[in-house]
């Protein structure tokens, strides 16, 4: 942030009437032939000026830019002369004249110390504060005032606006993330619900298991009936045997027939004992394992390990890219660019001049404007056009009609890139002190208000560029910490320059960057030669790199500019491509 003394400098020679002869040389002008509206070009007087915007309207047009634009803030004209008025109003010095000395009732203070702070009489200055420096009262108030009314300017033109908007963004940051949120918190219902299926799943599966076991239990010894009927055939057997024992016994055989009769029916029973003996085997009957189910005891790790782990990660990690719709485009070349207006109207400036899409997707005829170096729209005012080695920058209204911006009448501007900012400020990004031998040059950025009057000057400090023919593509954008992002094709980096033209970071893991916007949340984007898209963050961390090749971005050179939120516009040498992220980047 500027120091307090600056920006009191800044709006005191912008903001501000200096003088009294400025003042009455300006009412005079306006007495001569009023201010024209700047909207409708009429007759009506200009009562109403938007602040944002430092445009000039009549009651009817401020309306209408009111509710068109409902962020913008608007005031009267008799607030604004209010302020300049009471910032030069002449102090009635009376009011300073009956102040008695706390110290010497028969004086009156004239004087003011400006070591002890203390207002004081004659006699104070020259007893107890004799040696002290000391201002008249009267001119150290009128200065103390004049300074404090600077800085109420400053509060109202500089910081609040500025303030709104981190509010805003504070506001869209926290809707993202809250959005971010909800489809995290979906996906562990999601898992959670998979893991239960699949849980219950095994739980069946598990219990089958235990089921088999109780069949293979079941066949073994399901023929009950059979064990039955051994008992009562080992019970007729004990009978047989008894009864031969009765024959061998009691009666002896009389006839050998009878004798082989009785051998051979022994001989059978004996078989069939044996037989039955071997059908009687207990283990064979009756398995000696059983199958049984030990539960585990889940600890929180052990869910963590199935169901997954919240970890801190950036939140494009998961970022996913669609092509939502495609322009044949067979004019682009590496000096072509890019803008969107807030319509969602297209330019493109290729080698043929100036081409418009509109809203519905028509391509309109190109207009025959040549040696263009870069292209910005400024919302409400129209298209910035950049020429190379040119000395004027020009706009280009609704109605089409080119008019100068800026010129240098005296030399070339020589102008590499320009960009508009968020609060309308225009930054231009121009070359000098050209080296013959080495072909660099050394870059300065020129910042702009919205109607071309320059604000300040930073030269860039560091390293020179290379610039052979000017036939290389540098492109700049604003970072959301008020610094600039400068992209140099040729020496294939990105650079962050701050307010005094110190290089605070560099990034240099694109091949040829030809592309550098900076989204709503302040991430940079770049689009480089090998179809990749480069997202890093207001400090030069990367973040994600994406691959654009299956959504149609060729390998030649191209550009890129932000059309929402979630969308992107992506020039190449035969198409522009629309890509759609899945969150907002």
């Amino acid at each position: 942030m500027e120091p307090l003394k600056k920006k009191i400098n800044k709006y005191s020679s912008f903001h501000l009437l200096e003088c009294a002869s400025e003042r009455s040389k300006l009412k005079f002008t306006m007495a001569q032939a009023g201010p024209v509206c700047s909207e409708c070009k009429g007759k009506k007087t200009t009562n109403w000026k938007c602040v944002t915007r430092d445009v000039l309207m009549c009651e009817s047009c401020n309306e209408k830019h009111i509710q068109m634009y409902q962020e913008h803030q608007s005031k009267h004209k008799s607030e604004n002369a209010n302020s300049n008025e009471l910032l030069h109003e002449e102090i009635d010095e009376t009011k300073f004249a009956q102040i008695r000395c706390t110290y010497h009732q028969d004086y009156y203070c004239t004087d003011i110390c400006l070591r002890c702070m203390r207002l004081i009489c004659a006699k104070c200055r020259y007893n107890s504060h004799a040696n002290h420096k000391t201002e008249l009262f009267v001119t150290f108030y009128q200065y103390k005032r004049t300074e404090l009314l600077k800085c109420k300017n400053i509060i109202i033109y500089d910081l609040l606006p500025k303030a709104c908007e981190g509010a805003r963004l504070v506001e869209y940051v926290e809707a993202c993330h809250l959005e971010h949120l909800e489809i995290e918190k979906q996906k562990v219902f999601k898992q959670a619900e998979a893991l239960k299926k699949r849980i219950t799943e095994r739980s069946h599966e598990q219990v089958e298991r235990l089921e088999e076991s109780f069949q293979v239990y079941k066949s073994k010894t399901r023929n009950k009936h059979k064990q039955k009927r051994m008992k009562q055939k080992l019970t007729k057997q004990v009978e047989i045997i008894e009864s031969f024992e009765q024959i061998f016994m009691k009666n002896s055989p009389k006839q050998n027939s009878e004798l082989n009769t009785a051998v051979c029916e022994i001989e059978q029973v004996l078989n069939n004992v044996e037989n039955t003996t071997n059908q009687c085997d207990i283990a064979t009957l009756i398995p000696r394992t059983i199958k049984k189910f030990h539960p585990k005891t889940i600890r929180d790790a052990d869910i963590d390990t199935v169901l997954g782990f919240v970890v801190n990660c950036s939140i494009l990690d998961d970022v996913s890219v669609r092509q939502v719709r495609s322009y044949d485009m067979k004019n682009a070349d590496g000096n072509s660019s890019l803008a969107v207006s807030k319509d969602g109207t297209i330019w493109i400036s290729d080698a043929r001049g100036l081409v418009q899409i509109s809203p519905n997707g028509k391509v309109n005829d190109p207009q025959a404007i040549k040696n263009i170096c870069d292209i910005s729209f400024m919302d409400y005012r129209g298209l910035l056009v950049a020429y190379t080695e040119q000395n004027s920058i020009d706009i280009q209204n609704n109605v089409g009609v080119l008019k100068t911006f800026l010129e240098r009448p005296n030399g070339k501007l020589n102008a590499l890139a320009l960009h508009v900012c968020k609060d309308y400020r225009i930054i231009i990004l121009t070359w000098s002190d050209y080296n013959f031998i080495t072909e660099r040059v050394f870059l300065d950025i020129s910042e702009l208000t919205n109607h071309g009057k320059l604000l300040k000057k930073i030269r860039c400090k560091g390293d020179s560029y290379r610039v052979p023919s000017f036939n290389y593509v540098f492109r700049i954008s604003e970072n959301i910490n008020s610094h600039f992002c400068l992209s140099c094709e040729y020496d294939c980096k990105i650079v962050d320059i701050d307010n005094k033209g110190n290089q605070t970071w560099s990034y240099r893991e694109c091949k040829k960057p030809y592309g550098l916007a900076t989204s709503k949340l302040g991430n940079i984007v770049i689009n480089d030669a090998n179809q990749f898209i480069h997202i890093l963050n207001s400090d030069g961390d990367f973040l994600v790199k994406l691959n654009t090749e299956e959504h149609g971005q060729t390998r030649y050179k191209s550009a890129l500019s932000f059309k929402s939120d979630r969308e992107l516009l992506i020039l190449s040498a035969d198409k522009l491509i629309l890509l759609e992220f899945s969150t907002v980047i």
